[in-house]
């Protein structure tokens, strides 16, 4: 539970980091490769051998990805350096997270503890890893302390809706639709990534960038398919 918790923080913390060198947007397209690294994670370590479509898929999200990083939106200036840094941090983020979710399929002794337990425990050690650093002023960032109303309003927000909220819907979600509908629903995911970016922080994604999302989405369904389908095939 303890080393999930570092995982699953571990992950947020290097996406938010990610978003200091490249746009929101981007970054959470990025994000949604985690499918293919648990492809690729699956047959390497446990042998599972991939299939054509798999490998298509994973393809197709590797030429996503190129295309995303040929050049930046319209409007944004950003340094070959802080683009790769950005990409970087975001791809150890999605990769953290595969490693979350192979983890918890395969340890014998986490496949029977319930998605609502394993998620509050993996918030709770996983709060270590911001707390410590701060208490023990080793984190690099002044800590900002809670003295305002609104201040109170953005921390309780930031854990309750896209933190509690969102795991515990997705749990849920899982149980009454099945992996492959909450799964496929996932891919909504980078599209609002960029309406909130463009809305919120004016970021312009060029035309590029919209086709290669749409070919990383399109990657990533293929993945996550074609592993339902042989789960599906098994259980018959």
């Amino acid at each position: 539970m303890f080393v999930m918790g570092l995982l699953f923080s571990f992950s947020s913390l290097t996406l938010f980091e990610s978003y200091k060198h490249i746009a929101v947007s981007i970054a959470s397209t990025l994000l949604f490769s985690y499918p293919a690294f648990v492809a690729i994670i699956m047959a390497i370590i446990y042998k599972e051998k991939l299939s054509k479509l798999q490998i298509l898929g994973i393809v197709t999200v590797a030429i996503g990805i190129c295309l995303l990083n040929i050049k930046p939106g319209e409007g944004e200036e950003r340094t070959l350096t802080e683009t790769l840094i950005g990409v970087g941090l975001v791809i150890l983020s999605s990769l953290l997270y595969a490693i979350y979710i192979v983890a918890t399929k395969q340890d014998k002794t986490l496949a029977k503890v319930s998605s609502l337990r394993l998620s509050f425990y993996a918030i709770l050690f996983g709060s270590l890893v911001y707390i410590i650093p701060n208490v023990s002023g080793l984190g690099g960032d002044t800590p900002i302390m809670l003295t305002s109303r609104l201040h109170w309003v953005c921390a309780i927000s930031l854990g309750l809706f896209p933190t509690l909220i969102s795991v515990t819907l997705l749990a849920y979600s899982i149980h009454y639709v099945g992996p492959t509908i909450s799964a496929i629903l996932g891919a909504f995911e980078p599209v609002t990534a960029v309406l909130l970016g463009m809305v919120l922080f004016g970021e312009r994604p060029s035309t590029l960038s919209f086709i290669s999302m749409f070919i990383i989405i399109i990657g990533i369904s293929i993945v996550i398919l074609r592993g339902q389908q042989k789960k599906g095939t098994k259980t018959v």
